[in-house]
């Protein structure tokens, strides 16, 4: 799926894909400040993103850098859309542990 692609893209793809036509609640509109700010995608919309990543994860498995900034990249879309601090602060934890080390970056 994400055959030729580089890391940075999957974010891209994920928000391609959560401003499609029809993957927003037109009648939710996210507010912030008083003010609104755009629509809400749907639960399937989130799901199916959802999806994407996990289908980044297994594609960027082999390179440590990229699998870092796919995973660090689903942990802000999960503190984002998801609402879950746990959750999310799971992926960061994740991806931490598969950054490698300055000496590793070095070689």
């Amino acid at each position: 799926m994400f055959d030729g692609m580089a890391a940075f893209e999957v974010e891209l793809i994920v928000r391609a894909e959560l401003a499609l036509p029809g993957n927003t609640d037109p009648a939710k509109r996210r507010r912030r400040f008083g003010r609104s700010t755009g629509s809400v995608p749907t639960t399937q919309a989130v799901e199916h993103a959802m999806w994407l990543f996990v289908q980044a994860i297994e594609e960027f498995c082999d390179d440590p850098v990229d699998i870092a900034m796919v995973k660090i990249e689903y942990a802000r879309f999960l503190q984002v859309y998801t609402a879950d601090v746990n959750l999310a602060t799971t992926a960061l934890e994740s991806a931490q542990k598969e950054l490698p080390s300055t000496e590793g970056e070095f070689e």
